[in-house]
């Protein structure tokens, strides 16, 4: 009588277990929607925080930058030769370590020629102003201004100007 009460629970407690396999794979498709909707918001919050986390370090490389300001150097040398012959002056706003007052106040930079620009006041002007680079320079490489400043300093390595532009 033993064995066969040994038997009855060995086979009750696998049918208990095959009742919660059965009751699990009943609520599986809920489950897996529920699951599914909440992977879904989480990580579209977590593209959102990453998207909003490289904007501020964008940002940040930018901090402090204002009032960029191309202008044409007008004189005999900027009117014949094309766009590699012609000079521009860049002003920008940025700060700059006082050692007297121990600050860095916004103070008045300036540079001639693109190739006096650190890679930051470039960044800058290509990314957030690019209505401020030439339109001698914009022609290179029309509605994409990156492309435009790195064909405008390929041409000035090379010695000429490929394409419509060249003209």
């Amino acid at each position: 009588m033993t064995t066969n009460l040994n038997t009855l629970a060995a086979e009750l407690a696998d049918a208990k277990a095959d009742l919660a396999h059965w009751e699990r794979l009943t609520t599986a498709a809920d489950r897996v929607k529920a699951l599914s909707a909440s992977f879904d918001k989480a990580r579209a919050a977590q593209i959102k925080a990453e998207e909003a986390e490289a904007k501020a370090a964008s940002e940040a490389r930018f901090n402090g930058l204002s009032n960029i300001r191309v202008t044409e150097n007008t004189g005999l040398a900027a009117c014949s030769g094309g766009v590699l012959r012609m000079s521009w002056n860049i002003t920008w706003t940025a700060p700059r370590f006082d050692t007297e007052t121990m600050t860095s106040p916004p103070r008045q930079h300036s540079a001639t020629g693109f190739n006096a620009l650190s890679a930051s006041v470039m960044a800058f002007l290509i990314e957030k102003h690019p209505e401020q680079i030439p339109a001698a320079i914009m022609a290179l490489a029309p509605g994409d201004p990156a492309a435009a400043m790195e064909e405008y300093f390929t041409a000035l390595r090379r010695g000429y100007v490929k394409g419509k532009a060249a003209a």
